[in-house]
């Protein structure tokens, strides 16, 4: 998720938080992430049900997309510089 070619971590919370564990050279997680917060407007309190990643905008880098079954939405999350 930070483009540095080393394995990355994306957990998806039912606090409507996604937190990406940046990995290291040494194969650990060593504390350094990123939080992003999806809060549905609408429904603020619905848990999201799935996440993956894909380069949904050919940029070839990570996307995330993660689904709110509740609240029947998909959620994007593109790579930026």
């Amino acid at each position: 998720f930070n483009n540095d070619q080393i394995d990355d971590l994306a957990v998806l919370h039912c606090d409507s938080i996604v937190t990406a564990f940046l990995g290291s050279v040494s194969g650990v997680f060593d504390g350094n992430y990123l939080v992003f917060n999806t809060t549905d407007q609408v429904n603020g309190n619905e848990c999201s049900t799935a996440i993956a990643t894909a380069d949904l905008n050919g940029d070839r880098r990570d996307d995330l997309v993660f689904l709110n079954g509740g609240a029947q939405r998909i959620h994007l999350l593109l790579s930026m510089d």
